[in-house]
């Protein structure tokens, strides 16, 4: 059975090609030198897509050679502005470990865990990368609550934790992010003519004109 993450970049329409995923060598060749085996769900994900360029659109993916070991801790991506970084614990070895994060510029540097296991936090990370950057094309408006409720039954939810959900159809990602009073829509499209057609789709439901930045 085909991986979430391969499912994933595929239904979007992501060519996944011999490179997308980091060799298995070089993976076991980080693991011989740190004594560390990677968690199981990100290990899976850089076997899979770990070389894809939507892992750098937005939030970084660290390469291996950039992995850090803190206090017990695999520090694995950072916030565009390394405001924030995400770790796993090793201890946790479980199948499915619990992602960290914490502020960078925090003097004692806490870690408080997200909502979300490995697994989905990565699953999540493919469509928010791609609405921020991984797709060329993008538009923003708000929306209220009424109108987040039918997007929800128009279109197909893939992934969603820290306050954002994301949609997706082929070529096109849609992100709801709550506000205090309102919603953000996020849309972003592999092409001119999908973004069109996405945004003209959701006049429907409520969500007014988009900002095409």
């Amino acid at each position: 059975m085909q991986s979430i993450y391969k499912s994933a970049v595929e239904n979007l329409g992501y060519e996944l090609t011999e490179t997308s995923g980091i060799p298995e060598h070089d993976i076991a060749a980080w693991e011989a030198r740190s004594g560390e085996r990677l968690p199981e769900p990100l290990r899976e994900y850089l076997l899979e897509v770990g070389n894809m360029a939507f892992n750098r659109a937005y939030n970084r993916l660290y390469p291996l050679d950039k992995l850090e070991i803190e206090d017990g801790k695999l520090i694995f991506m950072e916030e565009n502005q390394n405001v924030v970084q995400w770790a796993i614990d090793l201890a946790d070895i479980s199948e499915d470990p619990l992602v960290f994060q914490r502020a960078s510029d925090e003097e004692d540097e806490l870690w408080y865990p997200e909502e979300e296991g490995c697994r989905d936090f990565l699953e999540l990370m493919i469509y928010w990368q791609t609405v921020n950057g991984g797709f060329e094309f993008f538009a923003m408006t708000d929306a209220a609550e009424p109108a987040v409720k039918k997007i929800a039954k128009a279109w197909e939810r893939k992934a969603a934790g820290s306050g954002v959900t994301c949609f997706a159809r082929r070529g096109v990602v849609l992100a709801v992010v709550e506000g205090d009073d309102d919603y953000s829509i996020m849309l972003a499209a592999s092409s001119e003519a999908l973004l069109e057609r996405a945004m003209m789709d959701l006049q429907p439901l409520g969500v007014g004109a988009f900002n095409m930045p």
